[in-house]
């Protein structure tokens, strides 16, 4: 009986998806219109960046499993509240100083990119 329940359970909480972080289409974004970024930095930020941190998330096969998605919307969220490149422009000056020097240091520490 538990494990029928279990099961259950399990099917009925993948109908409860979070709502995706996409604009639909890949945008332009904006950090790298306000900083003449060279395609090789480019290429690495939309790869290991702009996923947690843009208004456009490419989600991996596992987030169709619930409660994988829960986690990554969770994370998704965390992340654009730290740092959003698609907002960056609507950033002052001194905090986009602030989050460029943050963003050197989390590189630095290898805490940012996460595998």
């Amino acid at each position: 009986m538990l494990i029928w329940t279990i099961l259950l359970l399990f099917v009925a909480i993948q109908f409860i998806r979070p709502r995706r972080n996409s604009e639909g289409k890949i945008p332009d974004l904006s950090f790298a219109r306000l900083y003449a970024v060279p395609d090789s930095v480019d290429r690495v930020l939309r790869e290991a960046c702009y996923d947690c941190h843009s208004n456009h998330t490419r989600y991996p096969w596992y987030t169709n499993v619930q409660p994988l998605d829960w986690i990554m919307a969770g994370h998704v969220r965390r992340g654009k509240a730290e740092l959003n490149f698609s907002e960056f422009y609507n950033y002052s000056s001194r905090r986009q100083a602030s989050k460029l020097k943050a963003i050197a240091g989390q590189i630095e520490d290898n805490k940012m990119p996460l595998r």
